[in-house]
């Protein structure tokens, strides 16, 4: 049983190691910590498990600790430990013992492995160490539940004095951070007397060596972040991670900027169209007149002008004369924009017109002109596929 536990201690130190090269080379901040931890002692092997006797005591443990920890990962642990133990047998006999430990462990930070994503607000430690225990136990025969037994041995044997134990410990710790440094522990940890069987005055069970169990709950503070008066303490590795995401940053801005620039040119002109064909639109919604149920509407009466000024798009100006039914896919406030529509659209051009209105200063676009407006309607349905804000005039 020795041996397959010593084998795993060893197994779970390696797999730590391994481990370890990564997170000590990612954080090289070194500090102190302490604790109080405080819980129950169990025998794990022992025959007395009884608890209904005359002299029965809590078996309670308690400890006190000062690490040193080389980084988030690794560190070196030394422990004091202190328990009182009672237990029956369920007939005759009892034991009582008192206990005294001391050892030095070294402590491995599972947590630590996830690198920089490591918060450092909780931990999962596991620890394996070495030290002393010293005990008294003795072995009690009663005659009834209510009397005070006779004492049958004492371990040491009758020196008053206590005896000298080897001690294999190992343990299990949960710490997560209440306020700043300061962390609320949970765990559990194993102490192994080596060749000793005595620790309940009796070498029933296992025959070699004695098991105790210590279930616990403590608190602990973290000296990280105490430095001499002029010393800093630095995590270098965090640090030049924040210093490529601050360059990465700056170059990301730079390239906007640049952009920026490139594009300023454009995004003017862009801006000017855009508040020129809102200023048309707003003079086509204040020059609507009566709307027609399906979307056309009465205007003035137009003819040709006579200046072409050889361009292949007629230009009207807007007077008294035949009014028709008018397709228009376009307003805009000068010749040129609206000829400029005229060349990118993939509209038919053979009837397509330019009307100049001097009541709106606007510059429209027709599409079509018809006599009958069910050929309008349909000659706006069809533009719209291209145009869809297409509507019908009366001009």
């Amino acid at each position: 049983m020795m041996k397959n536990y010593l084998v795993a201690c060893l197994a779970l130190i390696s797999t730590s190691v391994i481990g370890q090269s990564r997170v000590i080379d990612s954080d090289k901040t070194s500090f102190w910590s302490a604790g109080i931890d405080g819980g129950g002692m169990f025998f794990t092997s022992s025959q007395f498990t009884s608890a209904d006797f005359y002299g029965y005591s809590l078996p309670l443990a308690g400890q006190v600790y000062a690490q040193y920890n080389f980084n988030e990962f690794f560190g070196v642990k030394g422990n004091i430990f202190t328990g009182i133990s009672t237990g029956s047998d369920g007939s005759l006999l009892y034991y009582e013992g008192y206990y005294g430990e001391s050892d030095i462990r070294a402590t491995f930070n599972f947590l630590a492995l996830q690198g920089d994503d490591y918060s450092g607000k909780t931990r999962l430690v596991l620890d394996v160490g070495l030290g002393g225990m010293l005990f008294k136990s003795n072995l009690m025969q009663r005659t009834n539940n209510d009397v005070r037994p006779n004492l049958l041995t004492r371990i040491p044997a009758n020196r008053g004095s206590a005896s000298l134990a080897t001690i294999i410990v190992s343990g299990l710790r949960f710490s997560t951070a209440v306020y700043n440094d300061l962390d609320f522990n949970i765990g559990a940890q194993m102490m192994m007397a080596l060749g000793n069987p005595w620790l309940d005055a009796n070498r029933e069970g296992d025959q070699h060596s004695d098991i105790v169990v210590m279930p616990f709950v403590g608190i602990s503070y973290n000296l990280r972040h105490v430095a001499g008066k002029n010393q800093v303490v630095l995590n270098e590795e965090k640090y030049r991670s924040l210093n490529n995401k601050v360059a990465e940053l700056n170059q990301s801005l730079e390239e906007e900027k640049l952009t920026r620039e490139m594009m300023s040119e454009d995004h003017n002109a862009m801006s000017i169209a855009l508040q020129r064909e809102m200023d048309v639109l707003l003079k086509e919604i204040d020059s609507l007149q009566l709307l027609l149920a399906d979307g056309t509407q009465i205007s003035e009466t137009v003819k040709k002008s006579s200046d072409q000024k050889g361009d292949d798009i007629n230009v009207v100006i807007a007077e008294q004369g035949e009014a028709k039914w008018r397709v228009v896919v376009g307003s805009y406030p000068s010749r040129e924009l609206a000829n400029r529509f005229i060349a990118r659209t993939n509209l038919s051009k053979k009837q397509m017109i330019v009307l100049y209105s001097e009541k709106l200063e606007t510059y429209r676009v027709i599409y079509k002109s018809f006599d009958s407006l069910d050929q309008a309607i349909e000659a706006r349905d069809a533009a719209k596929k291209e145009v869809p804000d297409t509507w019908i005039i009366r001009l």
